[in-house]
């Protein structure tokens, strides 16, 4: 057998063993990729088997995993809707760029104006952090007012309410947040009235209404996994059916959490309440769903009560589409 033979029959070889190699590691990747698509499809009907048959009164509705901010579940969560006090999260965040925590907040006369009463009195002075957690957990339309005017008095003395609400949705723009608007800092509709026809005697006044802010549920999932994230001590109050909380001068007020089903959440974290005529029902909630794992969720639209059953259904269904993701996960 002359060289050249021989050196062809080892070219073959070497040649045969690369393609064997080839093919071998070809039926890995195939394999790899059949496990994962495999799993895919598990996950998918596990999502659908436990969300399927969930019905809820909100019209739209967002929940998702905080750490991944992977999709859990969603209804009409890009649709805009009026956001009632849940606005009040952006309030939080903004005061909490605007002002120092020595900053003192008294409480004038413009804010006791606002639809509700929690007890603050004329004259009195508040901190900061303590008038923020008394605004989440009572939603405090006052509160909120008092400090949307303490604060944006650092941005324009002239127009501090006004300046203040620009900021709030100067930060809903650098966040993301393309579908969300802010006309007040409390999330109250607005009101106004035409008496150009009554004037001249010859229609009653004429009243129209419009939302204080407008928003998607995706919009307030990502806010308030934001705010959570970086002011977590300021909504420890929310997690409770009521809270005490004391002025400056000393006056302490004991209120109740506008969220009722606070005790029903396992594990919550955060929450904000939201409740016009226009808006109707809506809840954000932060909770730990179970082994560590942070979920957003979000209804909007829905009714004074069927917003916290609507929350509770996605709360419970999620935690139980969790355990079986994991399981799947680790099998």
């Amino acid at each position: 057998m002359s060289n050249n033979e021989k050196k062809l029959i080892v070219f073959l070889i070497v040649i045969s063993l690369i393609a064997v190699g080839f093919f071998n590691d070809l039926s890995k990747e195939e394999k790899i990729v059949s496990a994962y698509e495999k799993k895919e499809s598990q996950i998918k009907k596990i999502n659908n088997d436990i969300f399927d048959n969930i019905q809820i009164l909100a019209k739209s509705a967002y929940v998702i995993d905080a750490q991944s901010n992977s999709v859990i579940f969603e209804k009409n969560s890009n649709n805009v809707y009026p956001l009632a006090s849940i606005t009040k999260i952006m309030t939080l965040v903004s005061v909490m760029e605007i002002l120092n925590q020595n900053d003192e907040i008294f409480i004038y006369k413009d804010a006791l104006m606002q639809d509700g009463d929690n007890g603050l009195i004329l004259g009195d002075k508040w901190g900061r952090d303590e008038l923020i957690k008394l605004m989440m957990v009572a939603s405090s339309n006052d509160a909120a007012w008092a400090l949307a005017s303490r604060a944006g008095f650092n941005l324009d003395p002239a127009r501090p309410v006004e300046a203040f609400v620009n900021y709030m949705n100067g930060k809903a723009n650098s966040l993301g947040l393309s579908k969300t608007y802010f006309h007040n800092p409390t999330g109250l509709d607005i009101v106004s009235t035409d008496f150009t026809g009554a004037k001249v005697g010859l229609t009653a006044p004429e009243f129209s209404t419009k939302a204080g802010t407008e928003g998607s549920a995706r919009d307030i999932a990502m806010l308030l996994k934001y705010a959570v994230q970086k002011y977590p001590d300021l909504f420890e109050p929310t997690q409770y059916s009521e809270f005490a909380f004391r002025s400056l001068g000393g006056k302490e007020l004991v209120v109740k959490n506008t969220n009722k089903s606070a005790d029903y959440f396992p594990q919550i974290i955060a929450s904000k309440t939201g409740m016009t005529s226009l808006a109707g029902g809506n809840l954000a909630i932060y909770m730990d769903a179970g082994l560590m794992n942070p979920i957003v969720v979000v209804v909007l639209g829905s009714t004074e009560d069927g917003r916290f059953s609507d929350a509770l259904k996605l709360a419970k269904a999620t935690t139980n589409y969790l355990q079986n993701y994991y399981k799947l996960e680790n099998y």
